[in-house]
């Protein structure tokens, strides 16, 4: 061959570049300056495909992400863990279009292939460092519809579908969190902020059948329904998230603040009573909601 494609880690105390690389190797010279050629980085563990346009690999934390050559830049291919234990990954090009088929960590992962189009539009995010991170999104709205560069090559078996569920509802967030856009924005719909995580495991929950949902327990279905309540309560809390705003005319949120204030005032005093139902609700509300109430509260109540 003219070259070669290795993963090289640097010697410690080495600075210019941190972990492991990606390095080609141009037989065809012996000029050391020359020969060797550093072409991308993100801590690589495993080279999966090359291409002139772009080098995919795994990373360390088992991600999948590509070196764009023509742009020069890393991007995150699948947002979540790649396996490779029982299957492969492959690329397969249908009518122009190319699709990487692996699987993952999710439950459905363990038994379904999932295949992702990497011709999809590449979106961008900051990290905590604040350093631009370039991706393809799992799904995307457009217009009112949810479309998907990512799915599942496969019907999910009917008993499969049920411990999907399940995994779903047990594996929510402790607090209701609003979705937001890459610029840390709120996202809102028809008006209202959204939990997609909420919404995909009630919809998950909602599409089993009668016998399924008999093989869910009880637990677990209440758990679906603290959340559902802590999420509608979180959307009345929502609207008074800018009442400490200087702009804004206080006395436009009361009508809100008299909607949802009884609400929570009965959980409070349902928990205060050993409620473990309305002791979770109150749990799971959204981040600041609380605190916006207790403003409203102060500034109408006195």
């Amino acid at each position: 061959p003219d070259e070669i494609y290795y993963i090289e880690t640097l010697e410690e105390g080495a600075t210019e570049l941190l972990n492991a690389y990606i390095v080609r190797d141009d037989l065809t010279t012996t000029v050391p300056s020359q020969n060797k050629q550093i072409i991308g980085a993100g801590n690589p563990s495993n080279i999966v495909s090359i291409s002139d346009s772009a080098i995919y690999y795994i990373n360390s934390d088992g991600i999948m992400l590509r070196y764009n050559r023509t742009l020069n830049r890393q991007e995150v291919v699948t947002e979540d863990k790649v396996l490779s234990d029982w299957y492969k990954q492959e690329f397969v090009t249908v009518s122009d279009k190319t699709y990487l088929f692996y699987v993952n960590t999710s439950i459905e992962g363990c038994s379904y292939v999932n295949f992702i189009d990497v011709g999809s539009a590449v979106s961008e995010k900051e990290d905590d460092d604040e350093n631009t991170i370039y991706y393809i999104k799992k799904s995307y709205v457009d217009g009112t519809t949810v479309k998907y560069n990512q799915r599942l090559a496969g019907i999910v078996s009917e008993s499969d579908q049920t411990l999907v569920a399940k995994d779903l509802i047990t594996s929510l967030a402790e607090v209701i969190s609003f979705d937001v856009d890459d610029d840390g924005n709120i996202i809102l719909t028809d008006g209202q902020p959204t939990c997609k995580v909420v919404d995909v495991a009630t919809a998950r929950y909602n599409a089993l059948t009668d016998a399924q949902k008999k093989n869910i327990d009880s637990d677990t279905v209440k758990l679906l329904e603290n959340y559902q309540e802590a999420y509608r309560i979180s959307k009345m809390l929502y609207k008074l998230f800018g009442f400490d705003d200087i702009t804004k005319n206080k006395d436009d949120f009361k009508a809100d603040f008299e909607a949802v204030n009884p609400i929570v005032e009965d959980l409070r005093v349902k928990s205060a009573n050993k409620d473990s139902n309305a002791i979770a609700v109150l749990s799971k509300l959204v981040e600041n909601g609380r605190w916006y109430l207790q403003q409203c509260s102060n500034y109408f109540n006195g």
